[in-house]
Parts: structure tokens; C-alpha cells; sequence
């Protein structure tokens, strides 16, 4: 699963004017309250889904491959940190 790097979205979403997500669900047009509080937590964390890639890219103007590169946390970094994980 992919999680969102919670410290540089809520960077990205306060340069966009966004305070919360309420306020981002409002600029969304076609993306439900509901879906924006499944994608993100009150710290802009959370699960990643292909369809908020797409809105926030289609909002902002934006690349996908950007905002990956920029929001979306290296799912490798898990594996470091869980001890469970075999190599």
C-alpha cells in the first residue's frame, strides 16, 4: 500500500490554499467528502488511491509522476522499519 508523506502534503495542500479537507473536497468537483476522508487523515496521511492522484493532478495542474515523486511515501521505507519483513 502506498501512504501519502504526510509533512510534504500538507505543504502542498497549504500552497494550494488548502486548510483541510473539507476545504479540498470543495475544489474537487466529482470527488465525494467521503472519498477525500478516506484518502487523507486530519495530518494529511493516509492511503494513497490512483483516483486522488488523478483529481489533485487534474485540480492543480499538476503530473502525476510529480506528485508521486513529491506525496507519495517509498513503500521500501516499510520494509526497513518492520522487523517481521524478510529480506
Amino acid at each position: 500500500m502506498l501512504r501519502w508523506k504526510q509533512e510534504a502534503t500538507a505543504k502542498f495542500m497549504s500552497a494550494h490554499g488548502i486548510r483541510d479537507r473539507a476545504s479540498l473536497a470543495r475544489r474537487l468537483p466529482g470527488i465525494g467528502e467521503t472519498t477525500v476522508y478516506r484518502a487523507f487523515d486530519g495530518d494529511w496521511g493516509g492511503l494513497v488511491s490512483i483516483r486522488m492522484l488523478a483529481a489533485l493532478s487534474r485540480v492543480f495542474d499538476v503530473p502525476v509522476s510529480q506528485l508521486v515523486a513529491q506525496l507519495v511515501a517509498d513503500p521500501r521505507d516499510d520494509l526497513k522499519n518492520d522487523p517481521a519483513a524478510v529480506s
